[in-house]
């Protein structure tokens, strides 16, 4: 569920907080996610490593989120790869792109928060077509996505979107 997975963000990142403190606490959890988490085949178990790599964010963490990624096929390489997206790394676009087109809102909000991390012409591109999303927590999600983006390509598809404007002023007179 949703409230599950922020759990497991919330976790993440206090860890994350720690192993930046030290170093070799990093590692040992990285060891035991490889040996508990990742040796397995349990998606939700999956994707609490690939938040606690992705929070981590060492070199190690993200070589073995990358491994994972061409290790594995469908929903849990698509999660991977969004992870790795999340990370700042670009062999995620893939996954970024293809989460963009998904039924599921929760992945599309995945895909836009992910695309926020890149900033590249293809997340560009995916974060454009997220504006038009029927899901309005989408859209905005793009873009304030394209927000954090720098740079006038950004700032252009923001300003070039009329549907974007039109829809978040009518969401602001109903509230």
């Amino acid at each position: 569920s949703a409230y599950e997975r922020w759990q497991k963000v919330e976790l993440a990142g206090h860890l994350a907080k720690y192993a930046r403190e030290f170093p070799q606490l990093a590692l040992r959890v990285e060891e035991r996610l490889a040996k508990e988490y990742l040796a397995g085949d349990r998606p939700s178990d999956l994707e609490t490593a690939y938040i606690v790599l992705v929070a981590l964010g060492t070199d190690t963490a993200i070589t073995r989120l990358a491994a994972e990624y061409e290790r594995r096929t469908g929903t849990v390489q698509e999660v991977a790869g969004l992870a790795l997206a999340e990370a700042g790394d670009k062999r995620g676009i893939e996954a970024v792109v293809g989460a963009a087109f998904s039924p599921v809102v929760r992945v599309r909000l995945h895909a836009a928060r992910a695309a926020a991390r890149l900033c590249s012409v293809a997340s560009l591109g995916v974060l454009a077509e997220l504006l038009d999303d029927d899901n309005s927590l989408v859209s905005e999600a793009a873009a304030t996505a394209l927000g954090q983006c720098p740079g006038e390509r950004s700032l252009a598809l923001l300003k070039e979107h009329q549907g974007f404007a039109a829809r978040s002023a009518r969401l602001e007179a109903m509230q």
